[in-house]
């Protein structure tokens, strides 16, 4: 099985070609399919009209297409006449040397982009939702020029009967990978390069999703990337989807045409016999075929693929939470179907673990500063929609044994919390005072 990657030389011209900064926005630099070990293999595709950075003409503006756009006499209002695709990515019009990706139907596909400090650098921008965003993708064989973006956002629906029914949402994933960063002095950048390495380099983010089972080999498909980014009144928002007062609509959109082939002809998962496997490889056999411990930069990540095409639920479109696998579309998920567990790390000595439990959810709070004179504060609250707030109850930093007038001392209120999706990992920690629970990282 071939195994295609970008050379050191070609990536480090793209780093140095990238300038630091969230001035810079992000939009699908490469598409690149999934093998059934997890590696990143065959030859790139790429959106329509790319240009790469290292190209003397590129321009920003040619890459990233913003919806509404700045200075709209208008105002910050998306019209129904905004298409979904930049003006130079038509349908069909792909730049010489950057072809669309060769794929199968079922095949897992890792649509790759860099964070730009999005992420890595959160301080750069108030009031954006604490995944960063979330990203949609669409999909349908039925393109035109004339798509626009009101017709599609949040109209197509996993069962492909919202709106016009030309097409279908295929996946949801939080714009924050969990793992992916800039090369930076910021905090999360510098703890991201130690935990996942890459020889010093920038490691590019992924939304890793499985193509539906029922496309049409010998055709072009169109997918359909729209980063939604908006800004809220407040630090403490989870996600684009959340309650919360938005003060700029922004959104970021790339249009991509992938060619559909026989699965065997390319050694897809999805072609029943490939690797000593009995049948086509599903979202849910993926975790006993994929390997660990490879590049971060060369390989998928298993616990986006092992979620489902939905990482984040969309209000009112059935189908968008805890889908089983990429061709889930009987919409027939609830939120308590995907309740989960999510556990922050150790990260000093007197911190304890934050435990958050989707749906009807228990929160877990546990701190004490010197285990050797201090027992173990916990407080327990059930949350729901509605419930204003979290009460946390912590140990004072004090040296007095336990039993003394010293211990707990003082709670806190955390704000509404309506949903936890799988980014929270790395962003709910303890805040001591009265700060938010599942606050700003």
């Amino acid at each position: 099985m071939k195994t295609s990657r970008m050379g050191k030389s070609a990536m480090a011209a793209v780093v140095l070609a990238l300038a630091h900064t969230t001035s810079a926005h992000t939009w699908v630099e490469q598409l690149m399919r999934i093998a059934s070990n997890g590696t990143l293999v065959g030859e790139p595709g790429f959106i329509r009209s790319y240009t790469p950075r290292t190209d003397p003409a590129f321009h920003d503006s040619e890459m990233s297409y913003l919806i509404p756009p700045n200075g709209r006499p208008t105002g910050n209002k998306i019209l129904e006449t905004d298409n979904i695709c930049h003006p130079s990515q038509t349908v069909g019009t792909q730049s010489a040397g950057f072809p669309v990706l060769t794929t199968a139907p079922g095949d897992f596909i890792s649509l790759r982009y860099l964070e730009n400090g999005h992420v890595s650098l959160p301080q750069n921008q108030k009031g954006k939702p604490l995944n960063r965003g979330t990203m949609y993708i669409y999909g349908t064989d039925q393109a035109t020029n004339n798509d626009t973006l009101l017709a599609i956002h949040k109209v197509w629906t996993p069962d492909g009967q919202g709106g016009d029914k030309r097409g279908r949402l295929l996946a949801t994933r939080n714009y924050d990978d969990n793992q992916c960063y800039q090369v930076n002095g910021g905090e999360i950048s510098t703890e991201r390069q130690k935990e996942f390495f890459n020889n010093n380099e920038e490691l590019w983010c992924q939304a890793d999703i499985q193509l539906p089972s029922d496309l049409k080999v010998g055709s072009t498909y169109t997918l359909y990337w729209v980063w939604d980014w908006p800004t809220f009144s407040t630090d403490d928002v989870p996600t684009s989807e959340s309650n919360g007062t938005i003060t700029l609509t922004e959104m970021y959109t790339s249009c991509a045409d992938i060619s559909l082939v026989d699965p065997c002809s390319i050694d897809s998962p999805a072609c029943a016999g490939i690797n000593g496997t009995k049948s086509a490889l599903t979202l849910a056999s993926l975790a006993n075929t994929f390997v660990k411990g490879q590049p971060y930069q060369e390989s998928a990540i298993l616990s986006q693929l092992e979620k489902g095409n939905f990482a984040v639920a969309v209000p009112g479109i059935e189908g968008t939470n805890g889908a089983a696998d990429g061709d889930s579309t009987d919409g027939s998920s609830s939120d308590s179907d995907s309740a989960t567990t999510l556990k922050t790390k150790t990260r000093h000595s007197h911190q304890k673990t934050v435990t958050v439990t989707e749906g009807i959810a228990t929160v877990t709070v546990t701190q004490y500063v010197d285990s050797s004179t201090l027992a173990e504060a916990t407080s327990t609250a059930t949350v729901t929609e509605g419930v204003s707030t979290v009460v946390v109850t912590r140990f004072e930093e004090a040296t007095a044994p336990v039993g003394t007038a010293s211990t707990p001392v003082e709670t806190g209120a955390a704000p509404l919390v309506t949903s936890v999706t799988p980014f929270m990992a790395r962003r709910a920690r303890w805040s001591s005072g009265k700060r938010s629970l599942l606050g700003p990282h």
